[in-house]
């Protein structure tokens, strides 16, 4: 029985048409965006876009929390032996760094705001879908991701910052007043570390952006 050749093999191979295989990752949306497609892409850029904003913030809070706590350790606190005492009167270039502060809380709130507003309007549309298509939520406007994984995802982020913002305001009511070094100390490193926003927050912006094509 006769082998098949080389060059017949070749020609078999050449012969063959072979039929591109989809990727089962829908392709992101091309031209200009509208409607909820529009709405999910903007909101995904504002989060990220507030979320450095409140880093901004967080990094001059920082700055005022450390310049608190020097004057404090080198005016207010007395060591005397063993035991450590605060003097009654508090330097008067306290109050200044304090209204900073204050200030500072309100820009903070304002990212929040705008943050839960967000997380509202994809929710809105999650309603306005349920409403026109039935309680459905499955449609995918970029690559994997539905309605309902905007909605979880935005929300989370959101309950990170909202915590944490009632947080700072604690802080920053008592950073002035505390009276030991310690509790100085203690007020400084929650304001640097926010213990609220987990490392996943990174993770969820990110998922974020690579899902509308932002990243």
């Amino acid at each position: 029985m006769a082998t098949p050749s080389k060059d017949t093999d070749n020609k078999d191979v050449k012969g063959l048409v072979f039929s591109p295989i989809k990727s089962p990752v829908a392709e992101l949306p091309k031209g200009n965006l509208t409607g909820k497609p529009r709405k999910l892409k903007d909101g995904a850029a504002d989060v990220h876009n507030l979320i450095l904003t409140w880093k901004g913030l967080n990094i001059d809070g920082t700055n005022l929390f450390n310049q608190i706590a020097n004057i404090k350790l080198e005016k207010v606190f007395q060591v005397d032996g063993e035991t450590e005492e605060e003097k009654c009167n508090l330097p008067s270039n306290l109050e200044p760094l304090c209204e900073q502060l204050l200030k500072l809380h309100k820009d903070m709130k304002k990212v929040v705001v705008k943050l839960v507003r967000i997380s509202e309007m994809i929710k809105g549309i999650i309603e306005l879908s349920d409403y026109q298509h039935g309680e459905t939520g499955t449609e995918v406007f970029f690559k994997t991701w539905n309605l309902h994984d905007f909605s979880q995802t935005v929300s989370e982020i959101c309950e990170m910052f909202e915590k944490e913002l009632k947080l700072k305001k604690c802080l920053i009511e008592n950073i002035a007043h505390s009276d030991t070094r310690k509790l100085l100390m203690f007020y400084s490193a929650a304001w640097i570390h926010q213990p609220y926003i987990s490392t996943q927050l990174d993770f969820l912006v990110d998922s974020l952006l690579l899902e509308t094509g932002l990243k």
